[in-house]
């Protein structure tokens, strides 16, 4: 039932008991609860009486589910803490949540005579016992969005509660925005991102800002984060000196931006709060959760990348697309010396971590070999042309910004910050790559990967075996330990802008075509090894005869991991435990969208969580007698981890033995920061 139709009924029940049990006369109080009266009777008699009574009433047999009746309690909380409304509601709520087991089933709502005749026993006992069951206890998350509410309610906003949660006109949540937005054009997009990036601790070892989840293990206080990723877009967007730049002014109008900000954001109620919400994780209410954690990684994170890794990653994965579009005319210049000075902008120890600016002049200082025209154009290439997030205006808005690593201002170019803007000349080439190449450029990407990932392995001494099985089925890549035996799927599909903002079934069908594909893929493996004890890796697909034998992996008795190793950072989706849940929760489930034109787009992941469910059932099979196999258990060996993960692993590894090692240094933690880069940093420190 709608929750906001339940509470209709619910206090429409105690308005009605209220105006029945006005009268305290204990005769009275008998009559109304069908107590036989004798004038020797005791208030105390009376009151013991209607304990049992409302203890029988609520053994009865009925429909609502005290679980679906608890729904209503954030909804009269929020409504009695935002807009004082009456707190006896929740009182009698409270009674009947502490007389009640997980078990109790409640009347019917649309049944007014037996509510009227529990709550009437309710209303008579609390008079009599004048005892409170009353628990006004709100959670952080709950009082954060109460204040957040408030803030805007006094501002002369209208926010209403509806289904238990905040509610937000569309037209109101915009002027919000357009509000915000004014206030920092005021203080200038420079100052704001200067702010952000001083600070935000940055880990100086790895290059990397530390933007993860604020949690607590206990309920305590805790304020509503800074949305990051949506002040460091918008700031971008308007990027401008201020319109006064006294300092004064500054320190007080970017506090007020900042608390605008955060109860601004907090009225999508996307923070947990609460460590345990991410590591214990409610199945009814999954799919929201997964949605509100990649909205939280967009709005109050930012990308970030390793400005190290990027010219490296460059120089193999598209040096050979470069020579086939010719890329010496559209550059100007060789391969080598492009990747030189991707190199110079981001690593050059002549500038610091932020607002590193070039000129022509500059650039031609440190490549005198090339012309300034061709300096000129590869900069160019890199930069935003004008009007940088021109669409951007909400938390939710999608961002231009990381399609290109540079803006020009000021007569200068300028690289905003190396690891926020890191990625974006991989993506920029790309973009370039993608136009000129076609769909194939994609799709031979993958295959690149594979190859480049397998390079990283033997330069840090770990041997790997990949190849064919049963004809047509590939392994990509295979690393034995003494105890462990990792297989390894490789995709590069990235999660969608439109996933990224936001779009629920643009979300599920990436990770379907990520995760699921690749645990698909990995799961073959898996029962292959486990059925046969053994399988055999040969180096073309198709028959066996005259078919090079690669490798023989013979299972012995070892563990098997099963590692989905992806091109791009898929933020908290590469949370382990969220993995493990992702999996557990999308094998055999038909999902279906709320827009049934849009079901279509979801067809990838009922047919993959078909083949999941088929292959759970399977390998219960295979594992029977060893373990008890439910799903989570099935999903406890498996991950998914990005390239650049893979790469900051590989830093401190040589050899089979210490991949394997520095693997399990993870595997039983979970930290529930969404956020793998600083669980691992913590890890190894």
């Amino acid at each position: 039932m709608d929750i906001n139709l339940m509470e209709s009924l619910f206090k429409q029940h105690v308005d009605e008991s209220l105006r029945n049990t006005s009268n305290p006369n204990i005769q009275e109080i008998c009559k109304r609860n069908n107590i036989e009266y004798q004038k020797e009777i005791t208030s105390h008699q009376v009151e013991n009486m209607l304990n049992t009574k409302i203890k029988e009433l609520l053994e009865r047999k009925k429909s609502l589910s005290i679980r679906d009746f608890l729904k209503l309690r954030p909804q009269l909380l929020l409504k009695h803490n935002i807009f004082d409304e009456p707190i006896y509601y929740t009182d009698y709520f409270s009674f009947i949540n502490a007389y009640s087991s997980t078990e109790v089933k409640l009347p019917d709502l649309n049944n007014t005579i037996e509510w009227q005749e529990l709550l009437i026993a309710i209303l008579d006992y609390q008079m009599l016992s004048k005892k409170s069951y009353i628990n006004l206890s709100l959670s952080t998350k709950e009082k954060n969005e109460g204040i957040a509410a408030l803030y805007w309610i006094h501002r002369g906003f209208n926010i209403k509660v509806s289904n238990g949660k905040i509610d937000i006109l569309d037209k109101e949540y915009k002027k919000i925005g357009d509000e915000v937005e004014r206030r920092l054009t005021k203080i200038g997009g420079k100052n704001v991102i200067e702010y952000l990036l001083n600070n935000t601790y940055f880990e100086k070892k790895f290059l990397r800002y530390k933007l993860i989840r604020n949690h607590q293990t206990m309920d305590k206080p805790t304020p509503s984060s800074i949305p990051f990723g949506y002040l460091f877009n918008l700031a971008i967007k308007n990027f401008s000196k201020p319109q006064r730049n006294n300092s004064e002014y500054l320190i007080d109008s970017l506090a007020e931006l900042l608390e605008m900000t955060r109860h601004y954001v907090a009225l999508l109620q996307l923070q947990s709060y609460n460590i345990y919400v991410e590591l214990f994780l409610n199945h009814d209410t999954f799919i929201e959760h997964v949605y509100n954690n990649v909205l939280y990684d967009k709005i109050m994170l930012h990308k970030q990348f390793n400005p190290r890794y990027i010219p490296r990653n460059i120089r193999v994965m598209l040096g050979g697309y470069f020579t086939q579009i010719n890329g010496n005319q559209i550059f100007g210049l060789s391969f080598e010396e492009l990747i030189s000075i991707i190199n110079y902008l981001l690593n050059h120890p002549s500038q610091g971590q932020s607002f590193r600016k070039f000129d022509i002049d500059m650039v031609n200082a440190a490549f005198p070999s090339l012309n300034k025209e061709i300096i000129k154009h590869v900069l160019d290439i890199f930069t935003h042309v004008k009007d940088v997030n021109k669409e951007f205006r909400y938390p939710n808005s999608i961002s231009d910004f990381d399609k290109k690593p540079l803006i020009y201002s000021e007569g200068h170019y300028l690289l905003i910050d190396r690891t926020l803007c890191a990625f974006s000349f991989y993506d920029c080439l790309c973009d370039i790559f993608r136009e000129t190449i076609g769909k194939v450029f994609d799709s031979n990407l993958g295959f690149t990967l594979e190859d480049y990932i397998k390079s990283l392995f033997h330069k840090h001494g770990v041997q790997v075996s990949y190849g064919y099985y049963n004809q047509n089925e590939e392994c990509d890549i295979v690393i034995e330990s003494e105890s462990s035996v990792f297989f390894l799927e490789i995709k590069k599909k990235p999660l969608t802008r439109k996933a990224l903002a936001g779009d629920g079934v643009s979300l599920f069908s990436d990770i379907a075509k990520s995760i699921l594909n690749s645990q698909i893929q990995l799961g073959k493996h898996e029962m292959t090894l486990l059925k046969n004890g053994e399988i055999i890796l040969y180096a073309n697909k198709g028959k066996q005869k005259n078919n090079p034998i690669n490798a023989k992996i013979i299972l012995n008795g070892r563990k098997i991991e099963r590692v989905s190793v992806n091109a791009n950072d898929y933020g908290v989706l590469n949370d382990k435990n969220l993995t493990q849940n992702i999996l557990k929760f999308l094998t055999g489930v038909d999902l279906q969208s709320d827009n049934p034109d849009r079901n279509g787009e979801l067809a990838d992941v009922r047919k993959y969580s078909a083949i999941l469910y088929d292959q759970f059932k399977e390998l219960q099979e295979l594992k029977k007698g060893e373990v008890q196999l439910d799903l989570l258990h099935t999903y406890f060996d498996c991950s998914f981890m990005s390239l650049q993960m893979l790469m900051t692993r590989l830093e401190n590894i040589n050899g089979n033995e210490e991949f394997a090692n520095d693997f399990i240094k993870t595997k039983y933690v979970m930290s529930g920061v969404g956020e793998p880069y600083f669980e691992y940093f913590n890890l190894t420190k």
